[in-house]
């Protein structure tokens, strides 16, 4: 017995197969356009010198005010933040049975950590604060705090929080997006980034 099409009418919505294959059409769309975003910042960097020396200027009057060492905590604890509050939205989907959703944005994370490297090996740009001599003072494009803090965040939000409902969701997402703009600004406080060096990382996020 042949089975019967299923009629849909003009105010249906569609299956589920295609809103996912739409998504990772868009997904891809933006991703893509982020990432050459991110090589025409790169190559608009002597131009915008003026921007970057400003903002340390700027950051170097604030930092008269006794706050560097809370600052600097948070700045080194925000990588771990960020990756715990992934890795909980992760291990929570692939316990509620969405197991391939989970793993797949577990690739996804560790692939654009990956890419976050080896753009900074790429560009190779001298960060603001530190001597030419010092550790890593040659991977200042982009922002690794600030990529992986967007990345992690983007990741746990897509996945949904680990407990409540859409409530929950709607209080995260500005907490989240705070959190990311938190760990920009204490590296350009520290002076450990210039201003383009932030924003190439939360295009990559």
């Amino acid at each position: 017995m042949s089975a019967v099409p299923v009629r849909r009418g003009p105010g249906a919505s569609p299956p589920v197969e295609a809103r996912g294959e739409t998504r990772v059409v868009l997904s891809l769309l933006v991703g893509t356009a982020a990432l050459g975003a991110v090589f025409g910042l790169a190559a608009a960097l002597p131009d915008l010198g003026w921007w970057d020396a400003w903002t340390l200027a700027y950051f170097t009057g604030l930092r008269a005010c006794r706050a560097g060492d809370g600052v600097r905590t948070f700045t080194n604890a925000a990588p771990y933040l960020a990756a715990l509050l992934a890795g909980t939205s992760v291990a929570t989907a692939v316990v509620k049975g969405r197991r391939a959703e989970g793993v797949g944005v577990l690739v996804l994370l560790a692939l654009a950590l990956l890419l976050v490297q080896a753009l900074k090996f790429l560009f190779e740009r001298n960060r603001p604060g530190l001597p030419p001599w010092v550790d890593a003072a040659d991977q200042s494009f982009p922002s690794g705090h600030v990529a992986n803090a967007a990345i992690c965040v983007a990741a746990a939000l897509r996945l949904g929080p680990p407990f409540g409902g859409p409530t929950l969701r709607r209080i995260a997402t500005p907490l989240a997006l705070t959190f990311v703009l938190a760990v920009g600004w204490s590296r350009l406080w520290l002076e450990r980034h210039w201003l383009t060096d932030v924003a190439a990382g939360l295009l990559l996020g």
